[in-house]
């Protein structure tokens, strides 16, 4: 008998989803492939209703690799990071792993950090990257991202805010523009209902700016490679096919 998976993540994948999997490979270089990724792109483009400045990307990773693309790509010198549980707190002991420094605002696990805490301390000048979760997968608090987001974007333009969405893009209201986030990211187990493997990202034209300042971003997690190769229709290294088959099904269907 099959067991219903009743999880945060991975989520229960219905056969329709399952079967897309079982569509013939084709090559990542070959121009199906970069009509079909382009579309994808697309969809993805039309159900976050993102404008001219804000661009999506597929990687074959799980979420967590993101805490590394923000430490390698955005974090210049010094990020803030806000922690109300365990992923959060995953994602500052990965930009300090990626050698940035950063300094945290901690509050109880089950409880939701608050723009007042985060102005206060932004007021220093000495953060070039807010860190925060949209929704913390270890507890299902969820933070007041649109209200950080427009007092960030009004007082400290400066500043680059990267959102891990893991569990709440495509089940909340995700729309960067409207956040005013510069990087927001979520994998597929969660609420798209999909396998494990993808990770979708809206990254904006800010933080490009911002990755192109950086030296030294590393291979996979190097966001100016990962946008040179989507102005193809493409990714850097081969994705996960199947996989993309799933998530192209699945953009219909929310469509």
């Amino acid at each position: 008998m099959h067991k219903k998976l009743l999880l945060p993540g991975p989520t229960e994948v219905s056969q329709e989803i399952l079967r897309e999997q079982t569509h013939p490979l084709i090559g990542h270089r070959d121009k199906a492939f970069s009509e079909f990724y382009g579309g994808i792109t697309a969809k993805l483009t039309r159900f976050f209703e993102l404008p001219e400045e804000y661009k999506p990307t597929v990687t074959t990773s799980s979420g967590t690799l993101w805490f590394d693309i923000v430490g390698r790509s955005i974090v210049k010198e010094k990020a803030l990071v806000c922690i109300n549980g365990a992923f959060s707190e995953r994602f500052g002991k990965t930009i300090c792993a990626c050698g940035k420094k950063a300094d945290f605002i901690e509050v109880d696990w089950g409880k939701a950090v608050k723009p007042d805490m985060i102005a206060e301390t932004l007021e220093s000048g000495e953060y070039d990257t807010l860190a925060i979760c949209h929704n913390e997968s270890s507890t299902g608090v969820r933070n007041p991202i649109h209200e950080i987001g427009q007092l960030v974007r009004k007082d400290y333009p400066d500043v680059i805010l990267a959102i891990d969405s893991v569990s709440a893009m495509a089940g909340d209201k995700t729309l960067p523009a409207e956040i005013g986030c510069d990087i927001i990211f979520a994998s597929t187990q969660k609420c798209f209902a999909l396998p494990p493997g993808l990770t979708v990202s809206l990254v904006n034209d800010r933080a490009l700016k911002r990755a192109s300042e950086i030296p030294n971003r590393g291979s996979y997690t190097d966001l100016v490679e990962i946008f040179e190769y989507e102005k193809k229709h493409q990714t850097p290294f081969t994705p996960n096919i199947s996989l993309l088959y799933a998530l192209n099904k699945r953009m219909d269907l929310l469509l």
